[in-house]
């Protein structure tokens, strides 16, 4: 590592010593493409292309005099500099540090064999890329529910051979909630309808999860069930009382592990209720004592 160091400002010494020493420098190098050290005199307009150099593509900035040390000098002081400001990457880098910075609300995977495509799912946007090469195919924005508005959950459903992607969209505060029917082929919107108002609350807070095509929300005391991909959207609540399950004052929250099919569960530390969603509506399954 030294005698690459030595080795590289040794070149560099000898490049700059070629040059008048009253000439003023400008070295600029980022870690994406190698610049060019141009020299030219710093009284003058100069009059023809100034000769360039190329370099490695260490990063630092140099204005001064053509002198090995006071390049060596400014080198440790740029790297200083970058690293107590730590400054952010350019171009492609950026734009990938960013894209990993956005919340993923869920991944949705669909289709079968070869044409399988998965649907990352982040608060501004749905994107499909296709399964094995991770190719984009297509992104539809969270603005197409409103000005306003992200993505909040996420399911899939079938209709005869199509599949669909429903999305679940609201403000920040949990107003405005209303449910996007995204082809799963194109991200095209194909149907948007509104939910209740009391769906709000429960984003708002948190207190929701997606069981079978309904989204489960926990307010007021009580679990409501509201169908959200599949033939009837919004269109009924199913809802369960929680003063009904024996158990202490503590407030209630559900249990986001439980990933089965149809059944979901909430606790209030003293006992776990289980659900079940099915042809029949929202049921009490069972009552568990303590955290299940």
């Amino acid at each position: 590592m030294v005698a690459s160091m030595l080795q590289y400002y040794s070149v560099v010494a000898m490049l700059l010593s070629v040059v008048d020493s009253s000439t003023d420098y400008r070295l600029n190098l980022d870690q994406t493409q190698n610049e060019s050290i141009v020299a030219a005199p710093a009284a003058a307009a100069p009059t023809a292309a100034a000769p360039k150099v190329v370099t490695s593509p260490a990063k630092f900035s140099l204005r001064g005099k053509s002198n090995a040390s006071q390049l060596f000098q400014s080198h440790v002081e740029e790297q200083k500099e970058d690293t107590a400001r730590q400054a952010k990457p350019v171009g492609p880098a950026a734009l990938m540090m960013a894209a990993h910075a956005v919340v993923v609300v869920d991944l949705l995977v669909l289709g079968a064999d070869s044409k399988q495509t998965v649907a990352i799912v982040r608060e501004s946007e749905v994107e499909g890329r296709t399964l094995s090469a991770g190719k984009h195919e297509w992104l539809t924005s969270a603005t197409e529910a409103g000005a306003k508005a992200r993505f909040w959950a996420a399911d899939t459903s079938s209709q005869g051979e199509s599949e669909h992607i429903c999305v679940v969209a609201a403000a920040n505060d949990g107003t405005g909630a209303s449910v996007l029917n995204l082809d799963a082929s194109s991200g095209k919107v194909q149907s948007k309808a509104e939910l209740p108002k009391e769906v709000g609350k429960g984003l708002r807070r948190g207190a929701f999860q997606v069981v079978d095509g309904h989204l489960v929300v926990l307010a007021d005391g009580k679990v409501s069930a509201y169908p959200f991909c599949g033939q009837s959207v919004g269109k009924s609540v199913e809802a369960f009382d929680l003063a009904k399950v024996k158990s202490s004052a503590v407030a209630w929250k559900l249990q986001p592990w439980q990933r089965t099919r149809g059944v979901f569960s909430a606790t209030d530390g003293v006992s776990t209720a289980v659900f079940g969603l099915g042809s029949k509506g929202l049921k009490l399954l069972r009552t568990i004592d303590g955290v299940a």
